[in-house]
This record gives structure tokens, C-alpha cells and sequence, in this order.
């Protein structure tokens, strides 16, 4: 018996331990002459740049030198070292989107798409071969790299911390570019059209994350000095190094919450590019929702620990109400965006309900039980901001509530955002069952409504204010009735504390604001209720089967 050759061997273990997307993918890009051309172009520009930069850091150092100073060669080292993690963020938001923003689109332009479906591998691992390849390719890329970096070493001031830290940033960092890129390709008809969002949209995050940085360096200096030290971008007691952020600054704002947000966008991109995939007959929604109950909890949480840190009991009033409104406003948006599901197809077909038997009702695929999930995914969330941030109530029991348990204003504004989320997850149903088969129209119709109704009645109220004041109400405590229709009107009002001239008004035709909002929420919600059902029984007559005409004999 002949030993089959060591390479073969070594290929066909390969094939069986790896995912065979990945292995074709990178088989398919390794032997051919773009990649390695592309390599050696960002090597060469990559260079390049190195090169031009050491050379006037050089020269500068030199001057210095001639008129007497004395320049450490660390600093020149460091200096050297961040221009090259610029330029690694330049290869991340110019080079790797392009490794993974064609890689579904082209199986579309090369009619072998509907082949790679009908496989037995399923869309997850299609999807996650596509994004260990094109991940892997980023890797190389990086490898290559390091090389040059390492000239840097010459000069002093650099860890091996700093390079280990600073690489694993960057793969994270491409990693969410990839997952999106994935995103992109799996939605869009064309290569052009995947490129060009892919390309847009992360030059415009990139854009949007360093000024965002700015603005942090600008407020919280010691917590932008504290991430450019854990991400590696400078080594510990450098010049640049003054950060004075407490470790729970550190571990809160630098490595949970950006770790956080990560991961839930990886999450929702790779979630979304594998629905895409999947059969029409596929069930789509029960990994998003269970996903998307997963994020709020997350979100939750660390809003709370931040607003518990931000905001100790021993902090103003004025402060804390402030901060309790903002979290408020905040649950809102999470219900709004929650009645998405809602906007599912009213009557699902018979085949997507098939194994869902076991999952409770509001993980099922349909309009219905996604309505349920928006709602108690709201309910939950106000239940928990409730619950969490109940110690900064303290002292809330004064102006219009005085008299009342302290916790009495914080209860309005969560019970405002709680039926604020059932408003919008029945009336996205009824949109959904009343628009068959439109689902951008749907979801459409249902932010624009919800923003109308939620911003429309405040605006009303500060135009009118300023057009024409109410005399005979110094204190500011009468308003349009409009008031009672708006969700924020309700916050705003329940939170202002204020004993002497209010800032916002309590009452809209002798009706307090929050009072009246909750009835009128109801009665909504009800009305939504009635014609949503109304819409799914008319939908499902219509797909109901229809029995055979019997025609009457023919007469002679």
C-alpha cells in the first residue's frame, strides 16, 4: 500500500478540522496573483510612510541636537511607534472592508450562490467561513507588519506589552469591520453598490469614533489617556502618559462598555448576514430576538452601574432628576426599537412554525408574538431601570409631589416608558397586518408615527410658550392639552421638581400630565388592539384555502 504524501495529508486534515468555506476561500486568494499584489502594495505604502515619518523625526531630533538640547531616543521611538498604530487604523478602515465586502456578492455574479446554499452546510457556517477567511487574510496583513514595526525597538520606549495589546485592539477592531462588511455584502444586489456602502460606512464610523475620541479627550482627558495605555497606543510612563482615571473609570469606560458595544454590533451584523442566507422557509427571528433581549440586558445594566457611579445620592437634586430623565428618555428609545419585531408578517405560514413548539410564545416567529416580545421586552427594562436606580430618588418628594413616597416621580416616568413600548409594539402589528408584504413602509410609518407623536405635542408647547405667555400662570404649571399625547411630556413633567417656577408644566387642561398620558396610552392601546386583530382575522381569511367551485351539471 502506497503512503499517500505528506501534503495531502496535510490537506486533508486541514479540510476536515477547518470550516471548507474557510479552506476554499483562502486557497482561492492565496494562489492567485491579486492578493499578493495587494499585500505588496500596502507593504510598500506602509513603508513608505514609516520611512517618511522616521526620516523628519530624524531631522528634527538632529536640530534639536545642534542648538544644544538633548532628545531621548525613547521619546523618538514612541512617537515613531504611534504614527505606525495610525497607520494600521488606516489599513483597517481602507483595506480590510474590501477583504470581505465582495465575498457574497460575487457568489451572487457567479450564479454559484444558489449552489453554496443548497449544501449541507448551514448559512451560520457559510457566514462564519467567509469571516474567518477574510479575518485571516487581515491577520497576514498584520504579520507582515510587525517587521517594521519593530524598527522602533532601536530607539527604546516600547513594551511588549504595548505591541500585544495594541494587535489584539486592532484584530477586534477588524473583526467588527468584517462582521459588518458580511452585513453589507449579504444585503446588497451588486458589487459596486456592497462596496461603496461598505467604504462609506466605515470611513464615516471612523470619522464619527475620532471625534468622539476628541470630545472625550477634551472632557474626560484622564479616561482617553487611560485608553490609549490599555489599547497600547503608549507604554506605560511615557510622556504621554498622565492619566489619572480611578480603576473603576478604567474598567467601566475603557474596557466594558467599548467591549460591550462591540460585541453587540458584532452580534447583530453577523446575525442579520446569516438570516439573510437562510431559506425562505427559515425561521429568522427567534436568534435576533433572544439576541436582542441579551443587548438590553446588557444595556441595562451598565446604564445603571453608570448612573449609580456618576450619580451618588449625595449628589444635587437638580443633578440627579436630570440624569433620571435622561435614562428615561433612553428606556423609550429601547421601546421603540423593540416594536420592530412587531412588524413582522401577521400570518405566518405553517412550515416557519414547525419546531417552535418548545419556544415560549414570544420567541415564535409573527407579528403577534413579536408584539408580545416588544412589550414585555419594555416592561422589563423600565422594571429594571426602576429597580436599579431607586436609590437616587432620594428627596424627590418635593415641589407638586411633596407629601408622596419619594420614589412616586421615578415610578411615573417608568410606567411612561413601559406603555410607551406597548403603544408602539400594537401599533406596529396593526401596521404589519393592515400593509401585507411592505416592511420598509411599515417600519416606516411606524418611527414617524411614534416621533410625531412623542415630539409633536412638546414642540407645540415651547412655540407656544415663546409666542405667548400665560400671565396668570407665573409658576408655569398649565399647558396645551396636546401634552397629555406625548410619552416625553410625561417624563419631563413627573422629574421637574421644582417647587418655584417650573421648567416644564404639571398639568394640560386640569389633568396632570403623567396622569393623563396613562389613561390616554391605554385607550390607545386598546383601539390598537381591536383593529390589529381585526386586520390579522381579514388576513387570514384571505389566506385561508379556499374549497373547490362545484359546478352545476350541464341540462340537455
Amino acid at each position: 500500500m502506497i503512503a499517500e504524501p505528506l501534503h495531502a495529508r496535510v490537506a486533508g486534515w486541514l479540510e476536515r478540522a477547518f470550516n471548507p468555506i474557510l479552506v476554499k476561500e483562502l486557497r482561492g486568494s492565496f494562489r492567485g496573483a491579486r492578493f499578493f499584489a495587494a499585500h505588496m502594495a500596502v507593504l510598500t505604502l506602509f513603508a513608505a510612510g514609516l520611512l517618511v515619518w522616521l526620516g523628519v523625526t530624524m531631522s528634527e531630533a538632529r536640530q534639536v541636537g545642534d542648538v544644544g538640547g538633548f532628545v531621548d531616543p525613547s521619546h523618538v521611538g514612541q512617537k515613531i511607534f504611534l504614527v505606525t498604530q495610525m497607520l494600521h487604523l488606516g489599513v483597517v478602515f481602507l483595506v480590510v472592508p474590501g477583504l470581505a465586502a465582495t465575498s457574497i456578492t460575487l457568489e451572487r455574479e457567479a450564479l454559484t450562490h444558489d449552489l453554496l446554499v443548497t449544501t449541507t452546510l448551514r448559512a451560520r457556517q457559510i457566514v462564519w467561513g467567509k469571516f474567518t477567511a477574510a479575518l485571516f487574510q487581515t491577520f497576514t496583513l498584520f504579520v507582515s507588519m510587525v517587521p517594521l514595526v519593530g524598527l522602533t525597538f532601536f530607539f527604546g520606549g516600547i513594551t511588549v506589552y504595548q505591541i500585544v495589546a495594541n494587535y489584539a485592539f486592532l484584530m477586534a477592531l477588524s473583526a467588527l469591520v468584517v462582521a459588518f462588511a458580511l452585513f453589507v455584502s449579504s444585503q446588497a444586489a451588486s458589487t459596486q453598490r456592497a462596496v461603496a456602502a461598505v467604504y462609506g460606512v466605515a470611513l464615516l464610523g471612523g470619522g464619527c469614533a475620532a471625534l468622539l475620541l476628541g470630545l472625550l479627550g477634551n472632557e474626560r482627558e484622564e479616561l482617553a489617556e487611560a485608553a490609549a495605555l490599555a489599547y497600547g497606543f503608549v507604554s506605560p510612563g511615557t510622556w504621554m502618559n498622565r492619566a489619572t482615571a480611578t480603576l473603576f473609570d478604567r474598567v467601566l469606560y475603557v474596557h466594558v462598555v467599548p467591549g460591550f458595544l462591540a460585541v453587540a454590533l458584532f452580534g447583530l451584523f453577523f446575525i442579520n448576514a446569516v438570516n439573510r442566507l437562510k431559506p425562505l422557509f427559515a425561521n429568522r427571528s427567534t436568534n435576533l430576538r433572544a439576541f436582542s433581549f441579551l443587548a438590553a440586558a446588557g444595556l441595562v445594566a451598565i446604564g445603571v452601574v453608570a448612573f449609580r457611579h456618576e450619580l451618588p445620592p449625595e449628589t444635587g437634586l437638580r443633578i440627579r432628576a436630570d440624569g433620571l430623565t435622561l435614562a428615561a428618555a433612553s428606556c423609550l428609545i429601547v421601546g421603540l426599537v423593540a416594536s420592530f419585531f412587531a412588524c413582522e408578517e401577521a400570518v405566518v405560514p405553517p412550515h416557519l412554525l414547525r419546531g417552535c413548539g418548545r419556544l415560549p410564545v414570544v420567541l415564535r416567529p409573527g407579528g403577534g408574538p413579536g408584539a408580545g416580545f416588544a412589550a414585555l421586552l419594555s416592561i422589563l427594562a423600565a422594571a429594571a431601570l426602576f429597580v436599579g436606580l431607586l436609590p437616587l430618588t432620594d428627596g424627590f418628594n418635593r415641589g407638586a409631589w411633596s407629601g408622596l413616597p419619594a420614589l412616586f416621580p421615578w415610578a411615573l416616568a417608568c410606567g411612561t416608558a413601559a406603555t410607551w413600548g406597548l403603544v408602539c409594539a400594537l401599533y406596529g402589528r396593526w401596521l404589519a397586518a393592515a400593509l401585507p408584504g411592505r416592511p420598509l413602509l411599515v417600519r416606516t410609518l411606524l418611527v414617524c408615527g411614534a416621533l410625531a407623536l412623542a415630539l409633536a405635542p412638546w414642540l407645540h408647547w415651547t412655540v407656544a410658550r415663546e409666542i405667548e405667555r400665560d400671565l396668570k400662570d407665573p409658576r408655569g404649571v398649565r399647558g396645551p392639552v396636546t401634552l397629555l399625547l406625548s410619552p416625553v411630556a410625561s417624563v419631563l413633567s413627573a422629574l421637574d421638581l421644582s417647587s418655584q417656577r417650573r421648567e416644564f408644566p404639571l398639568t394640560a387642561a386640569g389633568i396632570p400630565i403623567p396622569a393623563g398620558h396613562t389613561g390616554f396610552s391605554v385607550l390607545l392601546a386598546a383601539a390598537l388592539l381591536v383593529l390589529g386583530n381585526r386586520s390579522v382575522r381579514a388576513r387570514r381569511a384571505e389566506s385561508a384555502p379556499q374549497p373547490p367551485r362545484q359546478e352545476a351539471p350541464a341540462t340537455v
